[in-house]
């Protein structure tokens, strides 16, 4: 696995995947609508 991987999901959505916690509080602090994957699938 890469570093950091990033999927477009559509025009409104784009998973990023990566081991490093680090990476992932990074974005998610960059990017405040962001949110776990676990926490949208319960929404759904």
């Amino acid at each position: 696995m890469a570093e950091i991987e990033s999927v477009p999901w559509n025009s409104s959505l784009t998973l990023i995947f990566s081991r490093s916690k680090d990476i992932i509080d990074d974005v998610m602090r960059n990017h405040p609508q962001s949110e776990k994957l676990e926490g949208y699938i319960c929404r759904l």
